[in-house]
């Protein structure tokens, strides 16, 4: 009988259904699509620190103007993974990706009927959910992304986690996962 190369299913394993190079291409996806939405909104598909705003806007290659610039972002991390107990096999089960979103807005008071920093955060969390309610596959069949979950309260009025000088605003953070099938 002749080898053609093929995989079949009983002899994919953990190491075939998630490699680093396959966790970036999730982190891509779900980056790109949070910059999609948050057309003024800077993402990162990694935790990022900053010193001060005037960092934040170099690394964005924005214009900072003291007393106007308002940070905002949207901060994506890999949280870990848990094999699946109930889908696939004991030697191949499902896996489940886990990612933080933090999203953050420098408070900003409503001005020129523009909204505040608070209503534009909620905005943000509102086009997120709906985005991730719909186009689940990722990968069609074999991966898939789940809704998009809040994680606790909406921070109000505290400083920001990733720039350390003083920031103040709201931020809310989400959890997704995505589900990786054999």
């Amino acid at each position: 009988m002749q080898d053609w190369g093929l995989i079949l299913p009983h002899q994919l394993n953990m190491s075939n259904l998630i490699t680093a190079a396959r966790e970036l291409s999730f982190r891509q996806f779900i980056k790109a699509k949070l910059i999609t939405l948050l057309l003024d909104v800077p993402g990162f598909d990694t935790p990022y620190y900053f010193a001060a705003p005037q960092d934040f806007a170099a690394t964005v290659e924005e214009i900072f103007i003291e007393g106007i610039y308002k940070v905002r972002y949207s901060m994506l991390s890999f949280a870990g993974f848990v094999d699946s107990k109930t889908r696939g096999c004991d030697e191949n089960p499902s896996v489940f990706m886990n990612y933080d979103i933090q999203l953050f807005r420098q408070d900003q008071e409503a001005r020129d009927g523009q909204p505040n920093s608070h209503d534009l955060l909620i905005q943000d969390m509102c086009a997120l959910r709906e985005s991730f309610l719909r186009d689940r596959d990722i990968e069609q069949n074999k991966v898939t992304h789940s809704a998009l979950v809040m994680r606790g309260e909406m921070a109000k009025a505290l400083p920001c986690e990733h720039v350390s000088s003083g920031v103040i605003g709201d931020w809310i953070n989400f959890r997704l996962t995505i589900e990786v099938n054999a």
